[in-house]
């Protein structure tokens, strides 16, 4: 995204990861092959949780974000900074959830018999110990302690979590191992009906991407009324889908620009 190759990037210090708009109907196209598999005699281990059919579908369907990319100036009327700042918004709010529990201790405290349940008084510590340790490097009048902070704030919470509760164990050698992507490693399988429910959550997406890039422009000091913002919003949203479907090569999931790394800007 920093550097644009022809067409491809905003040149903006743009951060990529999966939206979590695409988690559920992934799950939903795991299902789907599942139910294939299931009703071809196969059983529920030899279905390999569907992962040929997602990465199938995610190859398949992003030509529909990079389509999106060169109808954004028609799209223009449709797609307002207001439009695209309430998806973005909606996005951030939708989150609030995936925080709280979070700091619960997360789905795996949830369960019957967990070494420390939801909510208990040490989870707690630790998600306010990262917490108030962000809000008070954010107060900092040095600019680099503001800028560190969610990392501060994430080790703080180990050491915690690690000297004060036992909570985090450290199976070093698996931090020793090295594996390079191999394309295609699970298989490639396609559905139509899969492809076109991936495509609109694509669309979706692009609407986001186009929010964030225009929150990062003005962040940056650029325009967002001539021309150069009109190229940097088809170069970033063509590079979600070209990132995504080379994400899904290599057994990855889709790619999203996200608004994280604006307050650093």
């Amino acid at each position: 995204q920093c550097r644009r190759i022809g067409p491809v990037g905003a040149r903006l210090l743009c951060v990529q990861g999966t939206s979590f708009q695409f988690i559920g109907p992934l799950i939903g196209i795991g299902l789907v092959a599942q139910s294939r598999a299931l009703a071809a005699g196969s059983t529920a281990d030899a279905v390999a949780y569907g992962l040929p059919l997602i990465f199938g579908c995610c190859i398949a369907a992003a030509p529909a974000e990079m389509a999106a990319a060169f109808l954004f100036r028609r799209l223009r009327t449709v797609i307002t900074p207001l439009v695209s700042g309430i998806v973005v918004a909606l996005i951030g709010l939708g989150l609030i959830k995936v925080g709280v529990i979070a700091c619960g201790g997360g789905f795996g405290s949830m369960g019957e018999g967990a070494r420390f349940p939801f909510a208990c008084w040490q989870n707690l510590t630790v998600s306010g110990a990262v917490l108030l340790t962000i809000v008070a490097f954010n107060c900092s009048a040095n600019r680099y302690l503001r800028m560190g902070s969610v990392v501060f704030g994430i080790l703080v919470g180990y050491l915690v979590a690690y000297f004060g509760f036992g909570m985090v164990h450290f199976e070093t050698g698996a931090l020793l191992d090295f594996n390079v992507p191999v394309p295609f490693k699970w298989g490639v399988s396609f559905d139509p009906a899969s492809i076109v429910g991936l495509a609109v959550v694509y669309l979706v997406t692009s609407i986001e991407a186009s929010g964030d890039i225009t929150a990062n422009s003005m962040i940056s000091g650029l325009s967002i009324q001539d021309e150069g913002y009109h190229v940097r919003v088809r170069g970033g949203v063509l590079a979600d889908g070209v990132n995504s479907a080379v994400a899904g090569v290599f057994n990855s999931f889709p790619n999203s620009i996200f608004a994280q790394n604006n307050g650093l800007i």
